[in-house]
């Protein structure tokens, strides 16, 4: 009986959290669907038909609005480009740490980590400065270098622990064959590393493409701004729109949650790389 009551209490437990993570996302699409008044009149309300009518020209601005639609595009382009020049970068350097042995390397890669222990605000003014002589603000290209730069810690930690898990004596067993160590990185160790590498290309994709911060500091037009950022423009582009701002808040998350529901068979797969022995 105690151990039905544990599984009980760790179900309900698992219930309560799921349900208290999904309610403001369950809240923002059912208040999208009100009108601007009803929005005002009834703003706490959950379910939009009990108090006001139902209507979905919320929707119809948003995804009639050439603007919004080009900051979907500007997070496609710069979310993926910042994933595949980090996974490229940083699995280089992850493979380099985990075979050779060299001083300081413990060093390097807590320094590494610690690039991410600041805050976002704390980097942004000097970043500024630094796009403003460069010429990269409010571009996609710079963007997509500082997102990058943000994924690159996570993505260096992550394929080292993978390819730690990958035995040293493949890599030199195709030396002996006569493969360089390049050839060796990516003839043997990433094919069996393949999973994780695709895993964290998914964490890669959905950090950037949630980033808000720098894409409002280093845009200020729809020809670089994120959807995310563009969602939260509304409120001073045309006024306080509170339901365009919530459907487009709706219309920002769909991409990365039919994104995440597509690849998460790989997701899995390299979250759960190496967790048995002898694999």
């Amino acid at each position: 009986m105690s151990r039905i009551y544990r599984r009980i209490a760790l179900y309900l437990g698992i219930f309560f959290f799921v349900a208290f993570s999904f309610f403001p996302i369950l809240w923002m699409a059912l208040n999208s669907l009100k009108t601007a008044a009803g929005m005002l009149e009834h703003p706490l309300a959950l379910i939009p038909i009990v108090q006001t009518p139902v209507t979905l020209a919320a929707y119809y601005t948003v995804l009639f609005d050439k603007q919004f639609i080009v900051m979907i595009m500007n997070s496609f382009i710069i979310g993926f480009s910042a994933a595949g020049l980090s996974l490229l970068i940083g699995t280089l350097t992850a493979y380099a740490m985990s075979r050779y042995h060299f001083r300081w390397r413990r060093d390097l890669a807590v320094w590494i980590l610690s690039t991410r222990f600041f805050p976002a605000f704390a980097t942004a003014i000097p970043l500024y400065f630094m796009f403003v002589n460069l010429g990269l603000l409010n571009n996609r290209f710079g963007l997509a270098l500082v997102y990058a730069g943000m994924d690159l810690p996570f993505v260096v930690w992550n394929m080292k622990a993978f390819f730690d898990e990958v035995p040293f004596e493949l890599d030199e067993s195709a030396l002996l064959d006569g493969c360089t160590r390049i050839g060796a990185l990516f003839r043997v160790a990433l094919p069996l590393a393949m999973a994780g590498l695709v895993a964290t290309g998914i964490f890669c994709v959905i950090i950037n493409w949630n980033e808000f911060a720098f894409g409002l500091i280093l845009t200020s037009t729809a020809v670089a701004e994120p959807v995310t950022v563009g969602a939260g423009a509304m409120m001073g582009r045309r006024g306080i729109e509170w339901n365009g701002m919530l459907a487009g808040g709706v219309v920002a998350i769909l991409p990365v949650v039919v994104f995440a529901l597509i690849v998460q068979k790989y997701l899995v797969r390299g979250l759960t790389f190496g967790a048995v022995k002898g694999r």
